[in-house]
This record gives C-alpha cells, sequence and structure tokens, in this order.
C-alpha cells in the first residue's frame, strides 16, 4: 500500500509540474525571431564621440550572443578601452503586454543598470531604443537612445546617443560583423 501512495504522489507531482511548465511557457512571437537572428559571435569596430576631444576613439570589441529559451537574448560584450578591459551584458526580449522590446545593460565601468524600451520596425530593418539609468560620471539621471540598422544577416550598426538638455548628441556607433 506505502508503494501506491507513493506512486501516485510522484505521478501527482509530475503532472503538477508539467501543467505548471505548459502554462508557463509562452509560444514564440515574430519579435522572438529579430532576437534570436543575433545569437552568434560579433567582432565589434566601436567609435566613441568624446566631448571635447579632436578626435573620436576607436576601438575592437567582441560580442557573443546567446538565446536563453526562446524568449531572451543574452549578450556579453569584451573590449579593451583604452587599455582598460572593458566587459558589458545585456538582456533583451519582448513584451507582448507592451508590445515592446525591453532590455537591461550593465558594464564593468558603471555601478549601474541601464533600462531599455523600443521596437524594431521591420520595413527599414531597424530596432529603435530609448534608454534610462544613471551616468556613472555625474550621478544624474540620464536618458539616450540607441538605433539598430540591421545590414543582412551577418552586419548590423548601432548608433548610441545620450540625451544633452533638449538635444541628443551622438556618443558611439558600433559596427558589427559575425564572425565565420
Amino acid at each position: 500500500m506505502k508503494r501506491v501512495y507513493t506512486l501516485v504522489c510522484c505521478l501527482s507531482l509530475a503532472l503538477l509540474c508539467v501543467g505548471f511548465a505548459q502554462a508557463q511557457s509562452g509560444t514564440p512571437s515574430p519579435e522572438h525571431k529579430v532576437l534570436k537572428a543575433d545569437e552568434g559571435t560579433w567582432v565589434a569596430h566601436c567609435t566613441m564621440y568624446m566631448p571635447g576631444a579632436p578626435e573620436p576613439m576607436e576601438f575592437e570589441g567582441t560580442e557573443v550572443n546567446r538565446m536563453l529559451g526562446e524568449m531572451w537574448l543574452i549578450s556579453d560584450f569584451k573590449a579593451d578601452f583604452g587599455g582598460m578591459p572593458f566587459e558589458g551584458h545585456a538582456t533583451l526580449g519582448f513584451d507582448p503586454k507592451q508590445g515592446k522590446f525591453i532590455g537591461t545593460w550593465i558594464d564593468s565601468f558603471n555601478p549601474y543598470t541601464f533600462h531599455m524600451t523600443g521596437v524594431y520596425d521591420e520595413a527599414t530593418k531597424t530596432m529603435a531604443m530609448d534608454s534610462k539609468g544613471v551616468d556613472p560620471t555625474t550621478g544624474e539621471e540620464s536618458e539616450g537612445k540607441t538605433e539598430v540598422v540591421y545590414g543582412g544577416d551577418d552586419s548590423r550598426t548601432m548608433t548610441m546617443w545620450k540625451k544633452d538638455g533638449d538635444e541628443y548628441v551622438k556618443e558611439m556607433v558600433i559596427v558589427y560583423k559575425r564572425k565565420k
């Protein structure tokens, strides 16, 4: 009798777990397929525009992207930034309730998290994101925007701007090429 009770309990638990997993798993949308296209290793040529500098600073980096299940893109970025090692980590997903892409960014130079929301335009192959966080140099709230233009399966260009008063000032352009 004890074996029957144990077997019934185990089967009930298994069915409960399967039901919970089915209830929790969403179905990937076309927006999630946009994220999946970024999977892989990318070589990044970065151009940073610094206020007051006569020339922009250029450096190379590597980005490795992987999907977490079918819903989230996890991105790890590494570069040598003016002789200092730099690492960044991003998450990007699509929130069907908001109808927007959502994401976060953290890096080795900044104790604060940036939060992003945006949209993807299939016609122009462009992702436009707004970001909010804290500027590590001032400790003040900061806003920005990012635009990623996809140039086929193996290239994309990201341009980032920081809000300065009522204007947006270009901070960086990153040209990504898929590593083969």
